[in-house]
């Protein structure tokens, strides 16, 4: 059963996906996605825990939580972190000044203002010693320490805590699909022997995911291109976008701005073709407006595909022509337009759905772009 966090009038509850009836009637303080089939609840400024049927399986009693993994949940007890499992059972004892999730078999606490690693038995199995530490994906953790000049420098340990890439950058993100992101002043990537693989050339970047990775360009008005690069560091679908986030089940997040689609002849005329300086977008912006001779209006071609409009944008963007605000969208990897931009705010698909904010109204869609939770 898929349930999703919904609120009503000021109260949480949860709907089925499926049927879009509500599963478990608003009646929290706040609900949290189901994580190894117990959904995280707030209750009088306490987290607990209940089943699918709104059973309490723990009970509100922890000031701090995060989510299920590997049988585990990180828990907060009178200030201090520690571990219980998924019968409400303390197995790691409050010791902690932070604790993180368990992730391939190890997770990170916090010690005297330090980062190490413990185990499922709470052994501390990599010392603490790191000034910034993050859990472990595909055999490495990211850590920094502190550079003999200053700063810090980020490098990756393995499940022992020998050091598999020596620290060494400005900064860094962890691996994902066998590439991390690494930053000396731009960002680029490299992979697991710490080779740089695609040279640092981007104002910025998101890690791979589904084989394309998010990446931003400098326009020549200091505001960034997006688009998405594929693992040999070659635009799979070009820099167009006003920004871009991961692929997630088949679909990229993407944010363009809505062009004019006419103007009248004076406008037009004295106004936006006096102000552009270039002679080259003042001929691309005659070659995309044509006048309609009954009218005198001059309209925009009719199937100007994505690339073209942002390229329109931004020469009328330079004459000082304010454009309608960017909506987000989503595209599949041709780069072709599967849900329209048309919200004010939208986050990446997550088993299935993708929230959606129109106005103050929020909701959440599928991939055909329906409704499955209707704006609230």
């Amino acid at each position: 059963m898929k349930l999703y966090p919904i609120e009503q009038n000021g109260k949480y509850g949860y709907v089925n996906i499926v049927n879009k009836i509500y599963h478990i009637q608003p009646q929290f303080a706040q609900t949290f996605p189901f994580c190894e089939g117990l959904g995280k609840i707030k209750e009088n400024f306490k987290f607990g825990f209940i089943d699918e049927k709104c059973k309490y399986v723990i009970r509100p009693q922890f000031d701090d939580a995060g989510d299920f993994s590997e049988g585990l949940v990180n828990v907060k007890v009178s200030g201090k972190y520690g571990y219980c499992n998924n019968k409400g059972e303390m197995i790691i004892q409050p010791k902690f000044e932070f604790a993180d999730a368990f992730c391939e078999g190890l997770a990170k606490v916090k010690i005297q203002e330090l980062w190490g690693f413990i185990n499922k038995k709470g052994k501390l199995v990599i010392e603490a010693k790191y000034e910034i530490a993050e859990s472990f994906q595909e055999g490495v953790a990211l850590v920094a320490v502190n550079s003999l000049f200053g700063g810090k420098k980020y490098g990756f340990i393995d499940h022992i805590g020998d050091h598999v890439i020596k620290p060494q950058f400005f900064l860094a993100e962890s691996f994902h699909e066998g590439m991390a992101l690494f930053n000396e002043g731009l960002w680029g990537f490299i992979n697991k022997k710490g080779k740089k693989v695609i040279s640092p050339t981007y104002n910025a970047a998101e890690p791979f995911s589904e084989g394309l990775a998010a990446v931003g360009i400098k326009k020549p008005n200091g505001s960034n291109y997006y688009g998405f690069i594929n693992q040999k560091g070659k635009f799979a679908i070009p820099p167009i976008y006003e920004f871009s986030s991961s692929f997630s089940e088949g679909l990229g997040l993407v944010k363009i701005g809505d062009i004019p689609k006419y103007f009248d002849e004076y406008s037009f005329l004295n106004g936006i073709l006096k102000k552009i300086v270039d002679p080259n977008d003042r001929k691309t912006i005659q070659q995309y407006y044509i006048q309609d001779r009954s009218t005198g209006k001059y309209n925009l071609r009719t199937n100007v595909n994505e690339e073209n409009q942002i390229i329109i944008a931004d020469i009328l963007k330079k004459s000082g022509y304010i454009i309608t605000k960017a909506k987000y969208g989503f595209i599949d990897k041709t780069g072709t337009i599967v849900i329209k931009p048309q919200y004010d705010f939208a986050e990446i698909f997550k088993n299935g759905l993708a929230k959606v904010r129109s106005g103050k109204k929020v909701g959440a869609i599928n991939p055909k772009g329906e409704y499955v939770i209707y704006p609230y």
